[in-house]
């Protein structure tokens, strides 16, 4: 059950990839096929991370999705009995076993230390196990997530060392690579941008007809808030329509919808940096009012440049 245990945290699983070209050739293909950095990963997963002779440290990024506790590859290349071998190990990050290490063991300590010195305090005793069922749990849940990225990364790179040429994008006209397969399943990142605007839609129709602009509510008190004109009210209702119809239009990737989602975030990100500047219920300091601007210009940009690169996803959509 111990060596169970250990191998749950700290197992690996070595692989060995054999080559089709040189040493040289073999890096570049290698690095050609996967992305330097997970950072800039935004619209279809990708393996990313560092290549060269020496050292190789790829794992599957899949975008607006985060696992710490998925494999990642660890391996160097090996030139021996006239071929070129890409050696290695999927194992979890140094850091997260580092991590679990601690935690799992602070925790097993306090309940062994209230087990003997306290017998008779069942709560303290349960709840430490509790933690530390906790903890593996989180890691079960974590490589079952996980449970296809080994397979996935072993697929990229015999792609890249096989003896078929990696297609790049630098190979694929621009038709090609902006237009999705229509039979192909919504992606993760769009079907919950289609739930959020969905959600914001319905708020925004249900707060128009109610009336009531906001909410608030406290122990044994609640206040609420009425719209200021008519004019307003409408405003808020039509936007929620816009809202739903985004939602639709996402939902069923039309490119129209796309092209009114960079619409959508560059307006909020420039009505949020006005406010900045006209709203009294800022701070009258000008470097307060420059720094959130700056802040929110940061954020705009960044999730122009996300839904930007959703575009390959979207076309002329699959019909009403």
């Amino acid at each position: 059950m111990i060596r169970a245990f250990i191998a749950f945290i700290y197992g690996s699983t070595p692989a060995e990839f054999k080559s089709a070209f040189g040493l040289s050739e073999s890096v570049a293909r290698l690095q050609a096929a996967t992305r330097r950095w997970a950072f800039g990963v935004l619209a279809q997963p990708a393996a990313a991370g560092l290549v060269s002779e020496s050292r190789v440290r790829l794992q599957r990024v899949i975008p607006m999705v985060g696992n710490s506790f998925k494999p990642c590859f660890y391996g160097r290349f090996d030139e021996r009995n006239g071929g070129v071998y890409l050696i290695g190990r999927f194992t979890m990050l140094a850091m997260v076993k580092i991590f679990m290490t601690v935690w799992l063991g602070t925790v097993l300590a306090f309940g062994i230390t209230f087990a003997v010195i306290q017998p008779g305090n069942w709560h303290m005793i349960i709840g430490a196990l509790g933690m530390l069922g906790a903890g593996i749990a989180l890691v079960g849940v974590g490589k079952w997530f996980a449970r296809n990225d080994i397979a996935w990364l072993s697929n990229v790179i015999r792609g890249a060392l096989g003896t078929s040429p990696v297609p790049q994008a630098s190979d694929l006209s621009p038709q090609t690579a902006s237009t999705p397969n229509s039979s192909s399943a919504l992606p993760t990142a769009l079907r919950l941008a289609a739930i959020f605007l969905l959600l914001m839609g319905v708020m925004c129709i249900g707060s128009a007809i109610s009336g009531i602009s906001s909410w608030r509510g406290s122990p044994g008190r609640t206040a609420t808030t009425h719209f200021f004109s008519q004019g307003l009210r409408v405003t808020i209702g039509a936007y929620g329509l816009y809202m739903l119809g985004l939602a639709f239009g996402v939902y069923r990737r039309k490119r129209w919808a796309w092209l009114l989602g960079l619409v959508l975030i560059g307006a909020s990100g420039l009505t949020t940096i006005l406010q900045a500047f006209t709203s009294s219920q800022f701070p009258d300091s000008a470097v307060v009012r420059v720094i959130f601007s700056g802040a929110s210009l940061a954020v705009m940009l960044y999730w122009g440049w996300w839904w930007f690169a959703q575009r390959i996803h979207f076309s002329g959509g699959t019909g009403l």
